[in-house]
């Protein structure tokens, strides 16, 4: 199993790549987008920092640079912040293969271990941007629902089953992914693989009581994004 940019570093060299493919992306290049990121991070993880607050100076000097230096990467502030939503997902999407084994239960521990390392590691910048941008939910829930269903466009398929499955496993799965963060001293990675595997395999998609008849296409069918990604 190959995890796509288990770190930051290597993250910010291949969505520079990405964005401009023919600019050549050097290590310290690299390192010093990261610094300047976490930076950021930290400081608008402050109680009653919003990013408007937030000085470009302030940015910088924690992270041991000058401003002349922050703008050789960044416009300003607000440009930290969409450069690493965009980062966030198209992460998301490099590792796309990996999380549906992970949620179908397909990986042995030392690899399931790994993931949740790395998912430690990116943890940190999806918990304050969930926190402070309320735009970045809906962008991270719908990445999230394409992943389990492998790209599959649901939202225009018409099937309300199967778009309300989907949103609903997207949003506890999330849910359960910040916990998990917010947690990790009381609660080990197993846990939350194991509600992942519920949620995805059993919990919303269980019709516990009966509908009415035509309630539902498949009446009384047991559901899963396994059976119609």
């Amino acid at each position: 199993m190959v995890l796509c940019a288990p770190k930051m570093e290597l993250l910010i060299k291949e969505y520079k790549k990405k964005m401009n493919p023919g600019d050549k992306v050097t290590v310290n290049q690299c390192a010093t987008m990261c610094k300047l990121i976490d930076s950021f991070v930290e400081l608008l993880d402050r109680k009653d920092m919003t990013v408007d607050k937030m000085p470009v100076r302030d940015v910088a000097v924690r992270a041991g640079f000058s401003r002349t230096t922050f703008y050789v990467h960044f416009r300003d502030v607000y440009d930290v912040m969409q450069t690493l939503e965009e980062m966030c997902l198209y992460h998301t999407d490099l590792n796309a293969k990996v999380y549906c084994l992970l949620f179908q239960n397909k990986l042995c521990d030392r690899d399931t271990a790994r993931i949740y390392k790395m998912l430690d590691h990116y943890g940190k910048y999806i918990r304050v941007l969930l926190e402070k941008d309320p735009t970045f939910m809906p962008r991270y829930k719908e990445k999230f629902i394409s992943v389990m269903t492998h790209g599959k466009d649901v939202r225009r398929s018409g099937d309300i089953e199967q778009i309300y499955h989907s949103v609903i496993c997207a949003s506890v799965m999330i849910e359960s992914y910040i916990f998990w963060l917010e947690h990790q001293d009381i609660m080990p990675y197993g846990t939350i693989i194991e509600t992942s595997h519920r949620v995805a395999a059993n919990t919303v998609y269980y019709k516990d009581s009966k509908p009415a008849a035509g309630q539902y296409r498949n009446e009384n069918r047991r559901t899963s994004f396994l059976a119609w990604a």
